[in-house]
């Protein structure tokens, strides 16, 4: 059984609360001034260690897993919560008691759940800003990781590093346009930016990818915290003129390079077992928070907190979220898995253990 990389574990965490404190401001404030306002482009933060960790989890197993044990581990690592969000999402569209106009036809509930669950882009439901995954937006990004996944057992797996550096390459200059384009990478979720969703997750995964299989594992006297305190800064950082460029090169350049230091990085084994907790709780958190988050936005639109109580119900919140995602972990997620793993037991196991990392 491979080593867990402790620290990329423990970053995906950190990526994971910057989400959910983002998304409870975004709803609550002026977009320019929401506290971590570039926390979406954690998005190919996540994109990158999963091209980092699937090298390492799967890349030296290619003449020894067939592409289906591949898919079924994926599918039991990430889909049991996928339907969880699903369910959770459409609770929250249905019952939530302080949305007004949302409200939509059985059928077309029906068709979102469908969709929801296959991880299939439908079209958008009343009050969900055009989202192709209206009922918990997002999976999106899941989608995108299946499709990484895809191409990634198809054709990525047995793909030399030259060539898989051409395509990296070819993709980061795709990203960059879109960056200009858009004016920033806040994009790809909906369904008038669906195709963007392609390029930022193309770029990124490759680059994880090209980042093992070039043995990016750097070392430097900076920690899990600092490095830590790094990504959160980028994050912090202020809209202004030159966003777009920020983003591209945020993403192009110091994901990458971040990725590549905390592959190198040595913990203390009170600082592992931390990280070890966060990575845990990163997925869950992530996938859950959001019908929680329409619940927040639509209490905040109709009673309205005062500026004063306001960071005060989001730290609440965020905190409340992160004990609902750790009791979703080891009350469903957890078993679950479990199970299936036990009906549907891989051929190398050791391949399965490396992935819980993802």
């Amino acid at each position: 059984m491979k080593p867990h990389l402790q620290v990329l574990d423990g970053f995906r965490g950190v990526a994971a609360l910057c989400v959910v404190i983002f998304h409870l401001g975004e709803l609550t404030h002026d977009p320019a001034k929401v506290l971590l306002g570039h926390a979406y482009l954690a998005v190919d933060f996540f994109f990158c260690l999963s091209g980092y960790v699937i090298g390492y989890a799967y890349d030296d197993r290619r003449d020894r897993m067939s592409i289906r044990q591949f898919f079924t581990a994926r599918l039991i690592r990430l889909h049991p919560l996928v339907i969880l969000g699903l369910l959770l999402g459409l609770a929250s569209y249905v019952l939530d008691p302080f949305a007004k106009a949302q409200v939509a036809p059985a059928w077309m509930l029906a068709a979102s759940g469908l969709g929801g669950a296959l991880l299939v882009p439908t079209w958008g439901l009343p009050e969900r800003w055009n989202a192709y995954l209206s009922l918990n937006s997002p999976s999106w990004s899941l989608m995108f990781e299946y499709i990484a996944n895809i191409a990634f057992a198809l054709l990525l797996w047995r793909l030399e590093r030259r060539a898989l550096a051409t395509i990296t390459a070819m993709a980061a200059a795709a990203l960059v346009a879109t960056a200009w384009y858009n004016g920033s990478l806040q994009t790809g979720w909906a369904w008038d930016t669906i195709q963007f969703g392609l390029v930022r997750v193309s770029f990124s995964f490759a680059m994880g990818l090209l980042l093992f299989r070039c043995g990016a594992r750097l070392r430097s006297p900076f920690g899990f915290a600092s490095l830590s305190a790094v990504l959160v800064a980028l994050f912090l950082m202020p809209f202004g003129p030159y966003n777009w460029q920020f983003e591209a090169a945020a993403v192009v350049v110091a994901f990458p390079l971040i990725i590549a230091f905390g592959a190198g990085c040595e913990t203390t084994s009170r600082m592992a077992r931390a990280c070890a907790l966060l990575g845990r709780l990163s997925y869950p958190l992530y996938i859950l928070h959001y019908p929680f988050v329409h619940v927040f936005g639509n209490y905040h639109w109709t009673h309205g907190f005062s500026p004063t109580i306001l960071p005060w119900a989001i730290a609440g919140t965020t905190l409340f979220l992160v004990a609902f995602a750790y009791a979703a972990l080891v009350l469903y997620d957890e078993p679950v898995r479990a199970w299936l793993r036990g009906r549907h037991r891989p051929a190398q196991p050791g391949a399965l253990a490396a992935s819980q990392l993802l």
